[in-house]
């Protein structure tokens, strides 16, 4: 029985794995097929997956039957559907498209929670995702070398301005995705994924992997993604479980990381990121960054305005400016301002109040003793901070398929919460 029950297990596993496999890539289909909305399909099967855990619940008559951290996630999205109908969005189908970058993707919490039943899915879905990232990576990295034409075409069909993918007039490693930014934060993640597995099956391949993606990082050119890293690194390095050698490991992570930087620095090849790193002395003075403040200051005034209803979806959705002609529309770069400008004041309350509950059951989970569930979630914590670090000054919940990553894996680290919590009540009872 036990036998059949792990292979059901390994099933799932390998399903959810082929779902974020597949929106890895699937903005492929964008330059080879020529249809920008190709990623649809993706969002079907995330629909379709959330639908089987609603028919779920209505079967077993436990439909209202929610733990108190699905509250908060039930009532955003009922927030996000009304405000599909804010008079200041233009249309359905583009206040369908705000919901998408902004809400949909957090489907994917559910998905984590109800589909996820051990922390070796959850190890499974992230070793397939970090091997099959490694294509990726390597085609971001070719980029800094050549930047082909069909990289000029996976430009053209996306809609943010040649700007973004530029900087000092050079060409941002882009890799697959829809801009640079989301290679930096793809980058990050993957970065941090291998080192998990170096440290936990201590193979010098895992670690290599890893610098690969942090190169991946430093190619993309966003100094908000370097700033992830390195705060993401060492998070995850502080916290992760002494066991025996795990020290002097995290030394040598350290050291080769450290030897890496000074060759990107000394290097004449890399001099473009080398004027990147530079930058941030002189960051006060940074024209990207100076004009993000002038924004703050217009939404700022926008939020005394309009505190209660906001201005609906889409309307600080990235690239959708054009599409608000005559209407109330910011590029928002900061993830406050973005949920506050479509969700108003009640949305940004409830959506703080989330990410609260979560880190909440997340550090509750630094205090046990079984070091791999704890090294799991400092993991999956850090990948968040690597979403909260970026939204500082960018909207990277709308940055796919990172989002659906973030989402997901917080999804199955509130299911591992749950175990543990019924582990303890039973063992509890035991003894008692």
């Amino acid at each position: 029985m036990g036998d059949i029950q792990n292979g059901y297990y390994q099933e799932i596993a390998r399903r959810l794995s082929l779902i974020l496999v597949l929106a890895t890539y699937v903005n492929l289909a964008k330059p080879l097929i020529g249809i920008r909305y190709f990623p649809i399909f993706i969002d079907f099967l995330i629909f379709i997956l959330f639908f089987k855990i609603i028919l779920t619940k209505i079967l077993h008559k436990q439909l209202f039957l929610v733990k108190s951290i699905e509250i908060p996630l039930y009532i955003f999205f009922f927030i996000s559907l009304i405000q599909l109908i804010n008079s200041n969005v233009p249309s359905l189908t583009i206040g369908f498209e705000g919901f998408r970058k902004t809400t949909f993707q957090m489907l994917a919490v559910f998905i984590g929670i109800y589909f996820i039943e051990n922390k070796e899915q959850i190890q499974k879905i992230l070793k397939t995702l970090a091997w099959f990232s490694i294509p990726v990576l390597l085609y971001g990295l070719k980029q800094f070398f050549l930047f082909s034409s069909f990289d000029l075409k996976i430009i053209e069909l996306n809609a943010a301005s040649i700007w973004t993918h530029k900087y000092g007039g050079i060409y941002r490693s882009i890799s697959i995705f829809s801009g640079p930014f989301h290679f930096g934060m793809f980058s990050c993640i993957i970065a941090l994924i291998f080192l998990y597995f170096y440290l936990k099956i201590k193979k010098f391949s895992y670690l290599f992997l890893s610098i690969v993606s942090i190169m991946g990082v430093f190619l993309s050119m966003t100094r908000t993604n370097i700033v992830a890293l390195i705060i993401s690194y060492l998070f995850f390095l502080w916290f992760i479980k002494p066991e025996k050698q795990r020290f002097f490991k995290k030394i040598n992570v350290l050291f080769i990381i450290f030897l890496l930087i000074i060759s990107i620095i000394s290097i004449k090849k890399f001099f473009p990121i080398t004027y990147v790193l530079k930058s941030f002395e002189n960051i006060s003075e940074d024209q990207r960054l100076l004009v993000r403040f002038v924004g703050y200051r217009k939404m700022t005034k926008a939020f005394i305005e309009s505190p209660i209803i906001g201005y609906g979806m889409g309307s600080a959705g990235d690239t959708l400016g054009p599409l608000f002609e005559g209407k109330t529309h910011f590029t928002s770069h900061n993830l406050g301002f973005k949920i506050f400008i479509e969700t108003g004041l009640a949305g940004l309350g409830v959506y703080i109040f989330f990410f609260l509950a979560w880190f909440n059951k997340a550090f509750n989970l630094f205090k046990i003793k079984d070091s791999n569930i704890k090294n799991l979630s400092v993991l999956i914590t850090s990948i968040v901070l690597i979403l909260l670090i970026n939204g500082l000054v960018g909207s990277p919940v709308g940055a796919y398929p990172i989002n659906l990553y973030v989402w997901f894996f917080m999804g199955a680290l509130v299911k591992i919460s749950w175990i543990e919590k019924k582990a303890k009540w039973n063992k509890y009872n035991e003894q008692g």
